[in-house]
């Protein structure tokens, strides 16, 4: 992770994704911190996950993928989860 992010503590930047609009009364999760390590999967395209601590205290985990289609991604995991409910 770059130094610079390492350094960054207790943002107003809100974790990606954790926003819901239909929630009246929405308190924004924000990122705490970044973990330090990247992990670089063992596939095709080297995908990195990424971990970032919220302001609620919990862990949220994101894959992130250069060159590729993530929505093509994001498609087939709604499929997996449909399938495994």
């Amino acid at each position: 992770v770059a130094p610079k992010l390492l350094t960054l503590s207790s943002t107003q930047l809100p974790i990606p994704g954790s926003f819901d609009p239909y929630v009246k009364k929405y308190t924004a999760v924000s990122i705490a911190a970044f973990n330090r390590e990247i992990q670089v999967l063992t596939s095709k395209q080297h995908p990195r996950r990424l971990e970032l601590n919220g302001s609620d205290g919990r862990t949220y985990v994101f894959l992130l993928k250069g060159h590729e289609d993530l929505h093509q991604d994001e498609c087939v995991m709604q499929v997996f989860a449909l399938i495994n409910s």
